[in-house]
Order: structure tokens, then sequence, then C-alpha cells
């Protein structure tokens, strides 16, 4: 199943090449479960045989994970904790242990949103909680977000 699911998004790779890049890692730094990490390496090793340009792929993938992490930071600010407050997660939201998570992000903030850019699944969820918490700024979550962002998407490149 992975396999398929992998060689459909290689094909579109050599196909459309930067757009897929681009599609696959803003969709994976905002919430979904796709293969950013594979089709990374895949698109440096592209790049490696000439199909692609080593400094566009970096371009690409560090501007999509960006706006990625922008958007689900910012769409979670807006309408996240207002939209869960009327579900049933809403009790989630205002138990002690939810607090007390959330005051032990909130001082640990730079270097957890820094090191989550490296664990595919982790970040989205970060960019949530950030986003959640109204301690942490636009401001700081970039300044954090943007460097983890460099250095993820140079492992990869380079």
């Amino acid at each position: 199943m992975i396999t398929t699911v992998i060689n459909f998004f290689l094909s579109y790779l050599l196909l459309y090449k930067y757009a897929t890049l681009f599609v696959i890692a803003y969709l994976a730094a905002l919430i979904l479960p796709l293969p950013s990490n594979t089709t990374l390496l895949a698109s440096s090793a592209f790049a490696s045989q000439g199909y692609l340009s080593i400094t566009i792929v970096f371009l690409v993938a560090f501007s999509a994970n960006v706006l990625g992490d922008i958007t689900g930071f910012w769409l979670s600010r807006k309408y996240g904790k207002n939209m869960l407050m009327k579900t049933p997660l809403a009790t989630i939201l205002v138990s002690q242990k939810y607090i007390d998570m959330e005051k032990v992000f909130t001082k640990n903030a730079g270097i957890t949103i820094f090191t989550t850019r490296f664990f595919g699944g982790v970040g989205p969820l970060v960019n949530i909680v950030s986003g959640f918490s109204e301690r942490i700024s636009l401001t700081q979550f970039l300044l954090y977000g943007i460097p983890g962002e460099f250095v993820y998407v140079s492992f990869f490149t380079m």
C-alpha cells in the first residue's frame, strides 16, 4: 500500500516537478500525512541526476514548509479553539491536563517549535497548539519555525 502511494507521488514529481513538491510539502506541513520526507529525498536525487535544480528544490520545499506552518498556525489561531469549544473536545481544552501542558509548551516553545520541524507528524500538531496559545505570537513562532525549516530542508537537500 505505502509503495503504491509513494510511486504515485514520485510519478507526479517527475511529471509536474516543483509544483508537486510544493503541494506535498505544503499540505504535509499543514497537517496531512503525506510522504514529504520521501518526496524531498527523491527531489534531491532527481536533482543530482539533472532532472531538477537543487537550488529550486530547496527554495520550493523551504517556502512550502514555511507557508504550511504559517497557515496551520493562523487557522488554529483564528478558528481552532472557538470551533473546538463547540464540540465534545471542549472538555479537553478546559481540562487541567491541557492547561498544564500548555504552560509547559509555552515555557519551552522555542526549542519545541524548532525541533519538531524534523518530525513529520509532530510539526503540524505543534503549529496548531502554538496557534491555540495566546502566549505565542506569530513573530515568536516564526523566529523558531523558519530556522527549523531551513535546517530540515538543508538536511534533505545538501
